[in-house]
């Protein structure tokens, strides 16, 4: 959501109104279980954390660059990923990019208890950029 703040003292010395975007925070989930064919609903918030588990599959599960579908996202949402089970993690398989909305990755990602992975929307790009992991 856009604010407009008062700026005073620009380089003209006037005051200026300016447009900036509220962070407000981030959008919480309740623990997710995943099947190697799930996606994950998102909302218009511009950050979102994943609780995510494996459904319940000891060694856990292996998903697509896929995981959001295909709706509709804003250039920069940031989605983090954190896993809540060692017993069941999450992997996030790397593959080449085929079409938009998919998950561009270093290399597998691996979510186990308390691991996370970072991910920033690109436009341009048409997909989820890696920005940091942690696992």
């Amino acid at each position: 959501m856009a604010e407009r703040i008062l700026v005073a003292n620009d380089q003209t010395g006037k005051q200026k109104l300016r447009d900036f975007v509220s962070l407000s925070a981030p959008l919480v989930s309740a623990t997710t279980n995943l099947t190697s064919s799930s996606t994950l609903s998102l909302n218009a918030d511009y950050i979102e954390e994943h609780i995510v588990v494996g459904s319940s599959v000891a060694g856990g599960i292996t998903t697509t660059p896929e995981l959001f579908g295909s709706s509709s996202v804003t250039n920069g949402k940031k989605i983090v990923l954190i896993g809540n089970s060692n017993v069941s993690p999450v992997t996030i398989a790397k593959v080449a990019p085929v079409q938009s909305k998919q998950i561009y990755l270093q290399s597998d990602a691996v979510l186990g208890l308390g691991s996370s992975l970072t991910l920033v929307f690109n436009s341009s790009l048409d997909a989820y950029i890696e920005v940091s992991r942690s696992i």
